[in-house]
C-alpha cells in the first residue's frame, strides 16, 4: 500500500513542479483526486473514500447502518518532492495508495514526459 519512487529529470527544480503538476492533473482529478497542499519544492495530491466494512454496514442494517458512514474516511495521499542535483531535480514520489498499478502507470508516464518540450502535448494515460 505504500508507494516510493524516484523520478529524475534535467530541468530545474522550480520548473519541474510545474511540469510534473501539469502531466498528473489530469490523470488526478478524473480519478478525484485533488491537491491537498502545494509549497515551493511539494505537491500533494489526495482522496478520501469510506471503507468497505462502512458501505456493507450501511446496506445491510439499513436506515440505522447510515449512521456507519459519519466514520473516519480512509485517507489516500501521494506527495512529490523536488530536490534540487547538480545536473537537475530529483523527484521523490511517495504516498498510501489503494491499487497501485494505475499511479504506477501515470508515474512512468512522467518518467518518460518530464523533459519533453512542454510545447509538444503528450497523451496522458487513461484513469478509471
Amino acid at each position: 500500500m505504500g508507494l516510493q519512487r524516484e523520478i529524475s529529470s534535467q530541468l530545474a527544480s522550480d520548473e519541474a513542479l510545474q511540469r510534473y503538476v501539469s502531466l498528473v492533473s489530469e490523470s488526478f482529478r478524473k480519478s478525484k483526486w485533488l491537491p491537498i497542499n502545494q509549497s515551493a519544492n511539494s505537491v500533494t495530491f489526495g482522496k478520501e473514500q469510506f471503507h468497505t466494512w462502512q458501505i456493507l454496514v450501511a446496506i445491510l442494517l439499513f436506515p440505522l447502518g447510515l449512521f456507519a458512514l459519519l466514520g473516519e474516511k480512509q485517507h489516500h495521499w501521494v506527495t512529490a518532492m523536488f530536490v534540487e542535483r547538480e545536473n537537475g531535480t530529483a523527484i521523490a514520489v511517495t504516498g498510501a495508495v489503494p491499487g497501485d498499478s494505475q499511479i504506477e502507470a501515470m508515474l512512468d508516464h512522467v518518467q518518460l514526459s518530464i523533459d519533453a518540450d512542454p510545447n509538444v502535448p503528450v497523451a496522458s494515460p487513461t484513469a478509471n
